[in-house]
């Protein structure tokens, strides 16, 4: 990914003291400061434009994603920087190996234009299959119905987050899991949706089946929702 400025700084110097390997491209403008405040119950976010990645930045990005292997699992997760173009996860996509495992977790354009590309993993929540599809669901059934024509489509595998209705998994030869989560008192969904899909690679990267993976991910994105400093 990218980096930059005091912001950009704080995160490496995070990452290095806690020992998780990092390879960021340092570019010109600062890396943007989200705000997310929660209060009696409710949360707002304040989120900054991205900053401007020039194309020279964004080749070196492509050009060190190169170097991933066959057995690599590459995560393109969140927006896209607006000076990048809804394009830009396609244009990692072609420029790395065929044999990487593509997980995507993005909505809108980025994710209609990657759907072209077969990804290994998406996890749309229902907000963002609504909008894709600009349609309303009103069941489950309709979710596993839509989810099973993406992957008939050539998508590998899906999961589609429902909050605290838990998650749904749907795979190749009729494969469909759903987890339910327990009831309790979260305080900030904030992450816990990047924490499905962590937990998902990290069990699937050693070995995890897709079920047992599915399993960690919703645990993780479970135990997110419990933690307020995250």
């Amino acid at each position: 990914g990218f980096l930059g400025g005091f912001t950009g700084d704080y995160i490496r110097f995070s990452l290095d003291s806690k020992g998780i390997k990092n390879d960021f491209i340092k570019i010109k403008y600062d890396t943007r400061l989200n705000i997310k405040m929660i209060a009696n119950g409710r949360e707002t976010e304040i989120n900054a434009n991205s900053p401007d990645i020039s194309e020279n930045e964004f080749e070196l990005l492509k050009d060190r994603l190169k170097s991933l292997t066959s057995n690599s699992i590459l995560v393109m997760s969140g927006s896209v920087p607006t000076a990048l173009g809804e394009n830009a996860y396609n244009e990692i996509a072609n420029s790395i190996s065929n044999d990487v495992k593509l997980v995507i977790d993005t909505s809108g354009k980025p994710l209609r234009k990657i759907l072209k590309l077969n990804p290994f993993l998406i996890k749309p929540n229902i907000y963002e299959l609504e909008d894709l599809f600009n349609v309303k669901f009103n069941s489950t059934k309709e979710l596993i119905k839509i989810g099973r024509n993406l992957v008939e489509s050539g998508i590998q595998n899906i999961i589609i987050s429902m909050g605290s209705d838990g998650a749904i998994f749907i795979g190749g030869k009729n494969v469909a899991f759903r987890a339910f989560v327990p009831k309790i008192n979260s305080v900030s969904t904030i992450g816990a949706g990047d924490s499905v899909i962590a937990g998902f690679v990290y069990a699937f990267d050693n070995g995890s089946t897709l079920k047992d993976a599915f399993k960690f991910g919703v645990a993780a994105g479970t135990a997110t929702a419990l933690k307020g400093n995250l």
